[in-house]
């Protein structure tokens, strides 16, 4: 049976990227990166949250069980960029990956503006973590969508990645953790 990257240990997957025959690439690492963020953020929550009362129990588990979704859609993305990888000049595959971790990440995005606010500050350092992780995730997720689309020699499917490129860079400026850098201002008197 095959042995899923997802499923590797951190050791066996940093063990297994600096070899060509691999094929994990960046598009690989920006959906690790996504991931870890994710499951960082699934800690915050759980700490954030106590189970006061029936409502704040059902949010608490709504909330992990949409992160948990988002988390194992990214996941099984870095398989399929390492396959799209392997295939050599299956740029499409590599854009559509590139594609759905950048959906997946505007969604992990909207949960966490959602319940900025309710945050536990003494995870300051785990929530900002999150935050540096996610934005790194998002920007190779940008580049490696980037990159294919100049490698792609279908015209009319360039233009359509082209569209999805300027979605995620109007996205990307949008991203604004204030909230987080005045929680950290306010604790520590001052921001990272």
């Amino acid at each position: 049976m095959k042995k899923y990257l997802y499923n590797l240990s951190i050791k066996e997957f940093l063990e297994k990227i600096p070899f060509k025959e691999n094929r994990i690439g960046g598009g690989s690492v920006a959906c690790l990166c996504g991931a870890l963020s994710v499951s960082l953020f699934q800690l915050v929550v759980d700490f954030s949250f106590k189970n006061k009362n029936r409502k704040t129990h059902l949010r608490k588990k709504l909330l992990k069980k949409r992160l948990d979704t988002v988390r194992k859609g990214i996941e099984k993305l870095i398989d399929e960029d390492a396959r799209a990888f392997y295939r050599k000049d299956d740029y499409v595959s590599a854009c559509k990956v590139c594609i759905d971790c950048f959906v997946l990440l505007r969604d992990f995005y909207s949960v966490l503006q959602s319940i900025r606010k309710t945050l536990n500050e003494r995870l300051l350092a785990d929530i900002v973590l999150a935050e540096k992780l996610f934005l790194a995730s998002l920007e190779n997720v940008k580049l490696n969508l980037e990159e294919n689309e100049i490698c792609m020699r279908n015209l009319e499917k360039r233009k359509v990645y082209c569209k999805e490129i300027k979605d995620i860079k109007r996205f990307y400026n949008k991203i604004n953790f204030a909230y987080t850098r005045k929680a950290i201002k306010k604790r520590y008197g001052t921001v990272t």
